[in-house]
């Protein structure tokens, strides 16, 4: 299963929602915010914290753009990399997932170290990410957000078809035939076992 497919599947993780501008002015501002902050704390543990969450905020405020929620931050950040493509290449976006990892290292353990490089690196391109996100909220057009919107859409009635031959097959283990079907007597027991499912 590829990380798409699962944070489709994971109940915080990639969510269609009703495209929002007010949302994404808001988590904007919240990037802004961020990078403020990052330019005033002195503690390393917390200019690394905004100097993430000034890149993290500003790419959600596009996906409230297109209309896609998400709790899962790893997963936000795939959808980086497989929807937004056009716009963030993929160092940029490996960029971003080595980021959150300095995060949760410097925030939640106490024995592991970020590297200077990563560090000066995420403090120079934090404000990067600001203004290039900005630049895409301008550009992107209905057209493109639909066609993403869309290939989402897609993604999951593929995912609940898969389920629903996975149940198909787990149920039919249960048909306890008294005789050998003809293939027109399986065809009907096939088609009474999908209505199930579909109940």
């Amino acid at each position: 299963m590829d990380k798409i497919t699962w944070c489709l599947q994971k109940k915080d993780g990639l969510e269609l929602i009703d495209p929002n501008s007010n949302l994404s002015e808001a988590y904007m501002k919240k990037a802004e915010s961020a990078l403020a902050s990052m330019r005033v704390v002195t503690e390393k543990e917390w200019i690394i914290a905004t100097a993430y969450y000034t890149m993290y905020l500003a790419v959600y405020a596009i996906m409230m753009k297109i209309g896609v929620k998400c709790e899962i931050h790893s997963c936000s950040i795939e959808f980086v990399k497989v929807f937004l493509d056009k716009y963030f290449n993929e160092e940029e976006s490996d960029f971003l997932k080595k980021s959150l990892q300095a995060r949760i290292d410097k925030q939640y353990y106490i024995d592991r170290e970020v590297a200077d490089e990563q560090y000066d690196t995420m403090v120079k391109r934090a404000p990067e990410y600001l203004i290039k996100a900005k630049s895409i909220l301008m550009q992107i057009s209905e057209k493109e957000i639909k066609e993403i919107r869309n290939r989402i859409s897609n993604m999951q009635k593929t995912d609940k078809d898969n389920e629903d031959v996975e149940k198909l097959f787990k149920n039919a283990k249960n048909i306890q035939p008294k005789y050998k079907y003809t293939a027109k007597e399986m065809k009907k027991e096939i088609e009474k076992e999908m209505t199930k499912i579909k109940k």
